[in-house]
């Protein structure tokens, strides 16, 4: 499975959410959705950099930490950034991945650029 390239506008100091559904290809009608993914056990991580070889981790999303939800027979997928996360976006652009852990294997289902809108009021 090849990730999906999908870029994310996110405007610095405000709560970003990203959600959708993880299904598999219909081996009735190729190209549309078949089943969703039953995610029971699985964990997923997210991470944005500022290039994907910078060893700096601007933004860190996972289950563990509680900003990644996922339901379980539906295949659903959550993201939360809080206010506090996107105002560590001090750059303009950078980039990100999204991988999920199902069973044994690594899905990478996302990836693309983030454009970061600067904030102009502040706390």
């Amino acid at each position: 499975m090849t990730a999906v390239t999908r870029d994310l506008y996110i405007e610095q100091g405000a709560t970003f959410t990203l959600g959708f559904n993880w299904y598999r290809s219909s081996t009735v009608t190729p190209g549309t959705p078949g089943l969703a993914y039953d995610l029971t056990g699985a964990t997923a991580r997210m991470q944005i950099r500022r290039k994907a070889s910078d060893p700096t981790v601007l933004v860190d999303a996972t289950t563990e930490n509680g900003k990644i939800v996922l339901g379980t027979i539906d295949g659903r997928i959550d993201v939360r950034l809080t206010d506090v996360d996107t105002n560590a976006l001090t750059v303009k652009a950078a980039v990100y991945d999204f991988e999920i852990v199902l069973g044994p294997d690594t899905h990478r289902l996302l990836q693309g650029a983030v454009t970061v809108s600067p904030n102009v009021t502040q706390p």
